[in-house]
């Protein structure tokens, strides 16, 4: 049975790069996103919050109108092939990174009294064409900062 919290399912990292094989035709852009998405998931946890409102629509569990609520209002993208002459077979693809606030975190850490969490949003749209655009998957996941 699948893990839900706040409307977002709770899936393994690992998984990540699989399914965008699954998704981007074989090649160069494939190895593009999957570097990329591996290197923004470097600092994630073992499990990571996801949505993806072809999945997750109707289900019980998921909740669009809590994700969305919790999406930043500014993202920064980080790729965009939609420019590119030599897109793969499957479409482009763009990844964006968006950042929640910054809050107080609880640490067991006895040198630390105290440290701070961001959430680090990351929406992946993959294999958009001029004729349709991408469809778009969100990750969530916490990090420390100073």
């Amino acid at each position: 049975m699948n893990k839900f919290k706040n409307g977002w399912e709770i899936i393994p990292k690992n998984n990540i790069p699989i399914d965008i094989k699954d998704v981007i035709s074989n090649g160069v852009e494939q190895d593009t996103v999957i570097r990329i998405m591996s290197d923004l998931l470097s600092k994630a946890p073992d499990e990571v919050a996801w949505y993806f409102n072809e999945v997750h629509s109707g289900d019980a569990e998921a909740c669009e109108d809590k994700v969305y609520a919790e999406l930043p209002k500014e993202w920064f993208t980080v790729y965009d092939s939609s420019r590119l002459n030599d897109q793969a077979s499957s479409g482009y693809n763009i990844i964006e990174v968006g950042y929640g606030d910054r809050k107080k975190g609880a640490t067991t850490n006895e040198t630390y009294d105290e440290y701070y969490v961001i959430d680090v949003f990351i929406a992946l749209s993959l294999n958009g064409s001029y004729g349709s655009s991408a469809l778009t998957e969100f990750f969530k996941f916490k990090i420390a900062v100073g």
